[in-house]
This record gives C-alpha cells, structure tokens and sequence, in this order.
C-alpha cells in the first residue's frame, strides 16, 4: 500500500474508532476493578462523632505505615444530627456501602460491595432506613479510596446507642502494591 494511501487509511481509521456509539467509561480506574495485589493488611483504629456540627471526613489514603505523599480527598464523611439528619457519604473519586456483620472480608469482596449496585447484604443510602438502625456493633462498611485502597471498617462501638452517636471500631486497610 503506498504510503499517502496507508496514513489516509490509518487516519480514517482512527476517526471511525473515535466515533463509536459505545459511551465512553467515565469511572475512575480505581473503582472499575480491585488490585492484582496487596501488601499484607493494616488494621487501624477508626471513629467519628456528632459532638459538633462539624463533619468528620477520614482520608484512608493518609493512614498506616504507607501513608500516601499526595492522599487527595476524604474517602469518607459522617455527619450528626446535632444539626442535620445524621449520615455517612463517600466523596467523588470513592466508593463506599454499609454491609453487614462478617461479610465481605477480603479486599476483593469489599471492593465489589462498594462498586457494584445491587450486591447481596449491602446497604445503600437508597435503602431510607435509619442510619441506628443499620450501623450497629459487628456491621461494617466497605470503601474503596480514591488512590484505590480498600478498607473494611468494622464497627464496634455505638455510642450512644439511640441519640447522636459516635461511631467507633477498627479498620483494616488493604494498599495495592504497584502495578509492574
């Protein structure tokens, strides 16, 4: 094929390819698929509480030994109902579900239960029902961070159990180790 045909036919190739009526995937890579690895878990202590109108956040990119240099935004927020109706949000970037006691223990499960709609035993903020009445001692809630950690924090400790709680409990922290 003569040269000027080739790069006429690569460039219309190209144009075509560009035009493709597949919507283009708009997810962060790091909520599309958990890791191929990890290095060994980290288990940290985690809490948030409703004593001020202040929003608590948690950046689990900013903790244990391999605290990331540049950790970018807070994985995670819980407000109380000292002023608002109380809840736990995840930010852009991350992903977050409440899912219940003992499940979802490996990073790759946590993964799939927050970010992916519709898995078994989680807990969306679509479901409506009282933030006292999903978190108690043993449920969890699984994040992926917006550098791709995955955490399950556990919850332990409600308290006080029945008005403006303060959530307490531990957090294992999965980091992937880097692609090769």
């Amino acid at each position: 094929m003569p040269q000027r045909r080739r790069a006429a036919f690569l460039l219309a190739a190209a144009f075509v390819a560009g035009c493709s009526s597949e919507p283009e995937d708009t997810t962060p890579p790091q909520l599309r698929a958990p890791a191929a690895a990890y290095f060994p878990p980290e288990v940290v202590p985690w809490g948030v509480n409703s004593l001020s109108c202040e929003m608590h956040e948690i950046d689990w990119d900013d903790t244990g030994t391999r605290p990331e240099s540049a950790p970018g935004e807070p994985d995670l927020a819980y407000s109380g109902e000292h002023c608002f109706e109380d809840w736990f949000s995840d930010y852009q970037g991350s992903a977050m579900s409440i899912v219940r006691a003992g499940a979802f223990l490996t990073p790759a499960e946590c993964h799939r239960a927050a970010t992916v709609p519709g898995v078994p035993d989680v807990l969306r903020e679509e479901t409506g029902a009282d933030i006292l009445d999903v978190l108690q001692p043993g449920t969890a809630v699984c994040v992926v961070t917006d550098r791709g950690r995955v955490v399950r924090a556990r919850i332990d400790d409600v308290d006080p159990p029945d008005h403006q709680p303060t959530f307490r409990g531990e957090a294992t922290v999965w980091t992937p180790k880097p692609a090769r």
